[in-house]
């Protein structure tokens, strides 16, 4: 049997508070003084993607979010004491971060690159007790390596689905990488980056913003990890932002949402803290906009639960009317001999309705085109007729509706 909607809510919400209780480790780690802890620790809630985007039932970007948070810890922790257990835990944030999504790579590679352009991060990388971090990322992330280079659904395929990139970038006049992601950036960071403008501004060079906390005597000489995170970071987002000019030099992009930015903008709110001082009245401003946004969002969220489920651009995912949508289906259609669904959302919600293997068919196949196949398709092109018909294939549309949600489905079937 499959689990319940109450199962699920409890495991995301699980994985949620984990996360942000992780999020506070960090915090304590980095900053000694109080006000700077309650400010690093509930940063989060200023970033819409985090604060109010993490309950519209997001699933992969949920426990990628977690794993990167878990990196972020890792790595603090390796350079203040640097324990086997260390790097395992390393190792394991790292794995889960490749099985939640292939995206997490996009951390992995400016970070690496981040670490070993300084003595201090190299000596803690380059010793012996990396390879148990290598071990343990490689036992986790397998099944996602596997399935990463299925010859079935291409890399290229699917990225060529999702942002319809193209080869070109600056060198032909072509800046849509460039602005794809200063937009993305800035949707991303909002409204965190106008309340910090409001409230910090930046420190001289070489003043400390907050008092970090140091290691006693018999744990590393009085050495301070935390200082080396505000120059880490400070490398982090230097090698991203050079990378990102760099491949839109050559790379176009149709599209870039900025839920795709985790990777690479999730610990801006530490880094940009660790460089900020307050201005006049900061902290009282900075605590009652906390506060009155983290209201907004629980009233919101309550009234999108049990009064509408559209709140914002788009109804919640977890209120879309698949399942209804689905037993509108014809039963010859759900009982044909393959099952095809254009993406893994809706073939999983394919599966548990039927309790039969759902084939995911790669981006862009128009129509179904062996013998007895069903194609499933979401939001169907306005221009496609609900019962297109041709000589070798038959199809059609349902759509349903759940309050101000609706869901619609497009089928065909090859005779």
């Amino acid at each position: 049997t499959a689990p319940s909607m109450l199962i699920l809510y409890l495991i995301r919400y699980a994985i949620i508070g984990l996360t942000f209780w992780l999020w506070h480790r960090v915090s304590l780690l980095l900053f000694d003084d109080p006000r700077w802890q309650v400010a690093a620790a509930t940063s989060w809630l200023l970033i819409a993607q985090l604060g109010w985007k993490l309950h519209q039932g997001s699933t992969h970007t949920t426990l990628l979010t977690l794993a990167l948070v878990m990196s972020l810890h890792a790595i603090v922790l390796i350079l203040r004491r640097g324990r086997t257990r260390d790097y395992l835990y390393l190792g394991l944030a790292v794995g889960l971060g490749m099985m939640a999504k292939y995206s997490y790579a996009g951390f992995v590679l400016p970070m690496l690159l981040a670490g070993l352009a300084a003595s201090v991060t190299r000596q803690r990388l380059l010793r012996w007790p990396m390879l148990w971090s290598l071990l343990a990322a490689v036992l986790v992330m397998l099944p996602a390596l596997i399935s990463l280079f299925a010859p079935d659904s291409p890399v290229t395929t699917r990225l060529q689905g999702q942002t319809t990139y193209r080869l070109g970038g600056i060198v032909a006049a072509d800046f849509s990488l460039l602005w794809q992601w200063l937009r993305g950036a800035a949707g991303f960071l909002a409204p965190l980056w106008v309340i910090y403008l409001v409230v910090f501004r930046s420190a001289p060079q070489g003043t400390d913003t907050a008092t970090w906390v140091p290691l006693p005597p018999q744990a590393g000489g009085g050495w301070e990890g935390g200082r080396t995170v505000r120059p880490l970071l400070d490398r982090f987002h230097l090698v991203v932002l050079v990378l990102v000019v760099a491949i839109s030099l050559f790379v176009g992009v149709e599209h870039l949402k900025a839920r795709w930015l985790h990777p690479f903008l999730l610990f801006v709110p530490f880094w940009w803290l660790l460089h900020a001082r307050p201005r006049p009245r900061a902290w009282p401003v900075l605590q009652w906009t906390t506060v009155t946004l983290l209201v907004l969002a629980v009233v919101a969220r309550l009234w999108q639960m049990t009064a509408t489920p559209y709140v914002g651009n788009k109804p919640s995912r977890v209120t879309w009317p698949v399942m209804e949508a689905l037993r509108q289906l014809p039963p010859a259609v759900l009982q044909a001999p393959v099952l095809a669904a254009s993406d893994t959302f809706l073939a999983a919600h394919l599966r548990l309705l039927t309790g039969r293997p759902v084939e995911v068919v790669p981006p862009g196949l128009p129509s179904a085109s062996r013998p007895g196949e069903i194609l499933i398709r979401t939001r169907p092109a306005k221009s496609e007729a609900p019962t297109a018909r041709s000589q070798n294939r038959r199809g059609g549309v349902v759509v349903a509706r759940r309050g101000k949600a609706t869901y619609g489905i497009a089928w065909s079937m090859a005779r």
